[in-house]
């Protein structure tokens, strides 16, 4: 079983890099029989991983094929906007009387994200993660549980977006500091500041993906 879990994750890992690095582009065909000759690997564990980015909005199944998901330029745009508002609101939910154990679990993260940025070269998808766990605890701990299951939609759909972000150094750095402030106007119990510095983090991470990710994906 763990064997079989190792090559399910060097399947993924392959398949994720390779959108990741630009090899599949959106909209990409995925042929399985190259991938299984690439990674001499079975086409099993390949399917299942393929299975697991396909839950993750990554890959779209159309019966036997799959293919890299292709949001346009607007969708894009679209999910973030729509992250932006529902995200604020969620900051100031939690800020009102937020209990003890997410102000430790965001505080771990936090920890976790800060040791991650030492490292010399870390991993943008553990990066993508942690910064996602932050979000996450964030809109659970609003209270409402659809605006919760909406954003995380929205996340998975826009996960290689967010992932390569965090390629950038920059973009690592001020995503921390942005997350930093939020966690400190949450801890405070300052609902209108907890919004609006959630807005101002999404207004940033916005600009960031016009000015410098959607040429990226779309040349």
């Amino acid at each position: 079983m763990e064997a079989k879990e190792k090559l399910n994750e060097v399947a993924y890992k392959h398949i994720f890099d390779g959108i990741l690095q630009g090899k599949f582009r959106p909209g990409t065909f995925l042929n399985i029989d190259d991938i299984s000759a690439s990674l001499n690997i079975s086409k099993t564990p390949i399917r299942e991983a393929l299975l697991e980015l396909e839950g993750e909005g990554l890959i779209i199944r159309n019966g036997r094929y799959y293919h890299i998901f292709s949001p346009s330029r607007k969708e894009i745009m679209d999910l973030y906007e729509i992250r932006r508002i529902l995200e604020g609101e969620a900051a100031g939910l939690a800020a009102v009387n937020p209990p003890p154990a997410l102000i430790d679990d965001l505080g771990q993260t936090i920890t976790r994200i800060e040791e991650l940025s030492k490292l010399g070269d870390p991993d943008p998808i553990i990066f993508a993660d942690l910064s996602g766990k932050f979000h996450s605890l964030i809109c659970a701990g609003s209270g409402n549980q659809l605006l919760s299951k909406i954003v995380g939609d929205i996340r998975l759909r826009l996960k290689i977006v967010r992932v390569t972000s965090f390629t950038s150094f920059n973009r690592r750095k001020d995503d921390l500091l942005e997350h930093k402030a939020v966690f400190k106007a949450i801890k405070d119990r300052n609902p209108s500041l907890a919004k609006e510095l959630m807005i101002d983090h999404q207004n940033k991470v916005i600009e960031y993906v016009k000015r410098e990710l959607l040429m990226q994906f779309y040349e």
